[in-house]
């Protein structure tokens, strides 16, 4: 029931954003009394920890063995960046918004987990890359993972990028190309440009 629970709910804050959806709700989907919820959570604020964490766990499970993968450096960044697309097809950009105004120890969580996991990773398929001959050799490493994650910060700000003006998985997509395009050796852009060429005609049906 835990773990029915916690995936729902993630589900659902998803897809409404947090603020608006309720135990009620929640309760509702599941088909199950809202007393039986608190059984398992202590208040909704435990809720949103719990399932926070769940996905956090699930995520890196997925992003790591991507990134361990015997493809080359750019193949693995471009299975990455099609598994973040997905999960922004189904995000409404106020879960963001309510995690950070209402949640923020929560939201928290999620920058650490990009921190402390994913520029890590990242900063492995950068040497991978260049081991590889994909990425320059005079990357700075360091550097460059922390300002993929900062990048991350500013595509999420309604300042910059109004959710009414620019979709999430657009801007995603075309920042990854970016990030990619900036590190690339004449060989890794030759890869990138394969892979786009063949996404391209494979969305026109050729």
């Amino acid at each position: 029931m835990v773990n029915e629970l916690l995936l729902k709910a993630e589900e659902l804050f998803f897809k409404y954003g947090v603020r608006s959806v309720s135990m009620d709700d929640i309760s509702r989907e599941l088909g199950v009394s809202k007393k039986t919820l608190y059984l398992h959570v202590e208040s909704k604020a435990d809720l949103v920890k719990k399932a926070t964490e769940e996905w956090l766990k699930s995520d890196l499970e997925s992003c790591l063995a991507i990134l361990s993968d015997k493809k080359n450096a750019i193949d693995e960044m471009i299975e990455l960046g099609r598994h973040v697309v997905d999960l922004l097809k189904g995000l409404n950009p106020s879960f963001v918004y309510d995690l950070k105004k209402y949640y923020p120890e929560v939201w928290k969580l999620h920058e650490d987990y990009r921190w402390q996991n994913i520029a890590p990773a990242l900063h492995q398929n950068m040497l991978k890359g260049i081991e590889q001959g994909m990425f320059r050799a005079d990357v700075n490493v360091e550097m460059i993972s922390r300002l993929y994650i900062g990048k991350v910060d500013i595509m999420l700000s309604s300042s910059i990028f109004p959710s009414e003006k620019f979709k999430l998985v657009e801007l995603y997509a075309e920042f990854l190309k970016y990030h990619i395009h900036g590190i690339a050796s004449a060989k890794g852009a030759k890869r990138l440009e394969k892979i786009l060429s063949s996404n391209k005609r494979a969305e026109n049906g050729a």
